[in-house]
């Protein structure tokens, strides 16, 4: 029973709770979770053939992680979409970066949404607003990388910066990070958008900064530090290096989430968290807004990585990072995924409903 409990424990506690906060479990975060059931079925034949109540602990322990460890969603959309009352919208959010010539007009076209945000697509606006296939968007906005295609009109736009920029390079050669605001990482473009009916509401196109560099250096070993680098041992500074970073990473999550919670219009928040979803980061979001997926979505809702070969993700992807958020008067009704593209990161589409009061 050893096993299954620690299972549960992960997924319950240590995940949630500590994830980013400590080097070793931030990199185990984004590893495909699949490897933690793998000495599950082992252990559940050996207790099988021994008998006993002991053995029925391990379908419980597979269910439950599968749940909460990776996200699985048993429910569909929680209301049939005759059903809903309110004005609704439709987002699309996508990080288009490595693409690899994928193409978001099939998915577009098929569920047709009102907004669509885009990430890490510099210098494309006039690509959008030529193309025939984006004719029904009159309204696009660009702001760096970040590119916004609406059916209503865009009647405000602004950045969203975090106070420093973080990047574990400088800080694994001890360099100083500058503290001027207009040097922090760009997190967000926050747009207002106007219904038909006069209903404003506030749009994050989301990216937070990649963890690239941090999880190479932790596949070299680095992520051991975590465990390793006990206080007082040569390893603890090593363990600093690497856990101020994750540090750094919490603290642009609490600045951004305390600018929206600060927004007097109902908000949705959709992009590039860069950020799994069973971690402590994670959490922090899902404590303060309504994630749609988790509310509206079916299966895992996996959106990274589109193309890949792993064999330890059965060569499909493994990791939620990308999101549609709202707080305020919007309720999220349904959330999918597009399953078969080919791009590094795959789109989204969620619906919400705006429900005044809800």
């Amino acid at each position: 029973m050893t096993y299954p409990a620690f299972l549960l424990f992960l997924a319950f506690v240590i995940n949630p709770f500590v994830g980013e906060r400590n080097a070793t479990f931030a990199f185990l975060l984004y590893l495909p979770q699949l490897i933690w059931l793998v000495p599950l079925l082992p252990l559940a034949a050996v207790s099988w053939r021994v008998g006993g109540r002991a053995f029925w602990i391990h379908p419980v322990a597979l269910f439950l992680f599968i749940i909460s460890g990776m996200g699985w969603q048993l429910g569909g959309f929680n209301t049939e979409m005759a059903d809903v009352r309110g004005r609704t919208i439709k987002v699309m959010t996508f990080n288009r970066g490595q693409n690899s010539s994928y193409s978001l007009q099939p998915f577009k076209n098929k569920e047709q949404p009102d907004v669509i945000l885009l990430q890490e697509v510099p210098r494309r606006r006039g690509n959008y607003r030529r193309a025939a296939g984006y004719k029904e968007y009159p309204y696009i906005q660009e702001i760096g990388e970040f590119i916004a295609i609406s059916k209503w009109p865009i009647v405000e736009y602004s950045e969203i910066r975090s106070s420093e920029r973080v990047n574990f390079e400088k800080q694994a050669q001890g360099k100083s990070r500058s503290g001027h605001p207009e040097a922090g990482d760009l997190l967000a473009v926050r747009l207002q958008l106007e219904l038909p009916d006069g209903i404003k509401f506030a749009l994050y196109n989301v990216h937070f900064p990649t963890p690239r560099d941090m999880l190479t250096a932790s596949k070299r070993g680095g992520f051991l530090w975590g465990l390793l680098g006990i206080p007082g041992t040569s390893l603890a500074k090593k363990r600093v290096v690497y856990e101020s970073y994750w540090k750094q990473r919490i603290t642009q999550a609490l600045h951004f989430i305390n600018e929206v919670n600060g927004d007097p219009l109902p908000a949705i928040i959709a992009g590039d968290f860069n950020m799994p979803a069973n971690g402590y980061i994670y959490r922090l979001f899902a404590d303060n807004w309504e994630d749609s997926h988790r509310e509206a979505g079916r299966g895992f809702g996996y959106t990274f990585p589109g193309r890949t070969r792993n064999p330890l993700s059965l060569g499909a992807a493994w990791l939620r990072l990308d999101y549609v958020f709202s707080n305020g008067d919007w309720q999220a009704v349904r959330s999918t995924v597009e399953s078969h593209g080919q791009s590094q990161h795959r789109p989204i589409c969620s619906t919400l409903v705006y429900q005044p009061g809800s």
